[in-house]
């Protein structure tokens, strides 16, 4: 399994760029990051959202009516006929690879206002691209993330993206 644990050692760095080989928490190649035509921020620390965030953040009806990350990454498994469990059969909830997502400080911040701690990448627009090429078989899933609360994909909120796979 990808593990950003063992990537950003791996790595030297907190978000990877273009030319890094990232790892499986056995230390193997999984994946390498081909290219970037974006400002090249892509967080590792902020985790995905999920059922019981929204619970917190909206009370149960909210949560109920509310997609997330993780939900979106189990329902796409579903549908392949695979799941993602741990070994006392509860679902995982990976660190994902967030995309265009800033999840840290990348200067020193000059008030604390700066340091609201993720946020889309300055310089970001649509239609960047990035590639990554696989290493050894793998499934991979992708959410254009609906966290809508706090402004994580843009002031207009939550949007589509879109991914192909080639080989």
């Amino acid at each position: 399994m990808m593990s950003w644990h063992h990537a950003r050692y791996a790595i030297s760095r907190m978000m990877p760029k273009a030319g890094d080989v990232l790892v499986t928490n056995q230390r193997q190649p999984i994946l390498t990051f081909l290219e970037d035509t974006g400002p090249g921020l892509h967080d590792t620390t902020v985790a995905a959202c999920d059922y019981n965030l929204y619970l917190e953040e909206l009370g149960k009806e909210g949560a109920d009516e509310h997609d997330s990350c993780i939900n979106n990454l189990h329902t796409a498994l579903g549908e392949l006929g695979l799941e993602l469990l741990d070994p006392a059969g509860r679902k995982l909830q990976p660190a994902p690879l967030n995309l265009w997502m800033s999840g840290l400080p990348v200067h020193a911040p000059a008030t604390e206002a700066d340091l609201y701690w993720a946020e889309p990448p300055k310089g970001q627009k649509p239609g960047d691209y990035v590639i990554f090429r696989a290493e050894q078989d793998c499934v991979a899933a992708m959410s254009a993330c609906p966290y809508d609360i706090l402004p994580i994909s843009g002031t207009e909120g939550p949007k589509d993206v879109h991914f192909a796979v080639e080989g």
